[in-house]
C-alpha cells in the first residue's frame, strides 16, 4: 500500500499486520459474524419467545417483547473473533409488518474493543424477521389439552379462596413450566374440577392446596394412549376432599376441645386447649367431630381472653 505525500513523493506505509496497513487489514479481516437471515419466533397469544430450544415467557406488550427477543437473538448469535474488552451497542428501529404473522425490525450493531492489542471498531446493520406463531403450550390450550384433573370436593366454606389460590399458584408455576395452565374448570356437586395442562403442575398444586386447606389426598392414573416416542401416556386424577373445618377452628374431639393448628398430609396438627398438648390426628378421625367455634368468632375470643368478664 502506497500513500502519496504532499510533495508528491511516495513512501511505503509501515506494515501493520500480515503485510497490510491498518486500513486494509481491518477491511479484509472478519471480526464480527452474524447469521445471514436472523429471525425469531414469538407466540402471538402469550407473547413468549423461542430461545435455546424452549419458549421463554416475557412480560410486556408485543412491541417490547419483539425488542427483547431481537436483542437476545442478535447478542446470543453473534461471534466476535479475537476482540476483547468489547463495548457493544445495539439499536433497533421501528416495526414494519409484512403480513399479520410476520414483521421486520431493523437494527444496527456497533462494537468497539481491542484486536491483537490494537483499538478496533466494527459495525453491522440489517433486519430481523419476526414470525408470529403459537407456542406448544398455547396450541395445547386451544385443543383443551390436559394431563391431570384435580377433583376438589367439600369446598363450600372456602370455595373462593381455593379457586383464587389455585389460579395464583399456577400463574407462579408458569414462569418455570409453560404447561402449568388451566385448560378447563367445571363446577360439580359439592365442589369443582380443575383440568391442568401439566401432570407435574397438577401434583404440585394438589400438595399445595392440601397443605393450606387440609383434606384427604388420593391419586389414580388412566392409560389413554402412546406417544410418538413409544412411551405410554397417562391422565392422572387427583382427588382432594376438604375437611369441614378450617385452620384455627375449635372442634370437640372425644370430649376434648382442640384447635386446628396446621395440616400435614392426611393428618391434622391440633392443640388440646385443656392440656396445652400438641396432637397429631388422622384427618378421617375428625370427619364427624363437632365444630364448636369458627376461626375469628368474636364471642369465643372474648371468652378465651376475658373469662371473668
Amino acid at each position: 500500500y502506497v500513500n502519496e505525500t504532499s510533495n508528491g513523493l511516495a513512501h511505503a506505509i509501515e506494515n501493520f499486520k500480515d503485510g497490510k496497513c491498518r486500513e486494509c487489514y481491518f477491511q479484509d479481516t472478519e471480526l464480527l459474524i452474524l447469521p445471514d437471515n436472523p429471525n425469531v419466533k414469538i407466540c402471538k397469544q402469550c407473547l413468549s419467545y423461542f430461545k435455546h430450544d424452549r419458549w421463554n415467557i416475557q412480560k410486556g406488550d408485543l412491541d417490547s417483547v419483539v425488542k427483547v427477543a431481537v436483542n437476545d437473538s442478535l447478542l446470543d448469535s453473534m461471534i466476535l473473533k479475537n476482540i476483547i474488552d468489547e463495548d457493544v451497542a445495539l439499536s433497533v428501529g421501528g416495526i414494519t409488518y409484512s403480513n399479520p404473522n410476520k414483521l421486520f425490525l431493523p437494527y444496527t450493531l456497533k462494537i468497539n474493543g481491542l484486536h491483537k492489542g490494537e483499538p478496533c471498531s466494527v459495525e453491522n446493520s440489517g433486519k430481523v424477521t419476526v414470525n408470529l406463531t403459537f407456542c406448544n403450550s398455547c396450541l395445547k390450550k386451544k385443543s383443551w389439552y390436559y394431563e391431570a384433573v384435580i377433583q376438589i370436593r367439600g369446598a363450600d366454606l372456602e370455595e373462593k379462596k381455593v379457586k383464587s389460590s389455585s389460579i395464583e399458584y399456577l400463574n407462579n408455576l408458569q414462569v418455570r413450566d409453560n404447561n402449568a395452565f388451566i385448560s378447563d374448570f367445571k363446577f360439580v356437586k359439592n365442589g369443582f374440577d380443575i383440568y391442568i395442562g401439566s401432570l407435574s403442575a397438577g401434583r404440585k398444586i394438589s400438595k399445595y392446596l392440601n397443605k393450606r386447606f387440609g383434606g384427604i389426598l388420593k391419586q389414580s392414573a388412566k392409560l389413554v394412549g402412546r406417544g410418538k416416542d413409544g412411551k405410554d401416556i397417562y391422565r392422572v386424577t387427583i382427588s382432594l376432599k376438604l375437611p369441614r373445618f378450617m385452620l384455627e377452628d375449635v372442634v370437640n374431639y372425644k370430649d376434648k376441645l382442640i384447635q386446628i393448628q396446621r395440616f400435614k398430609g392426611n393428618n391434622v396438627i391440633a392443640l388440646d386447649l385443656n392440656s396445652n398438648q400438641t396432637l397429631t390426628l388422622p384427618m378421617k378421625s375428625l370427619n364427624r367431630a363437632e365444630i364448636v367455634r369458627r376461626k375469628g368468632d368474636i364471642e369465643w375470643i372474648k371468652l378465651i381472653l376475658f373469662p371473668l368478664l
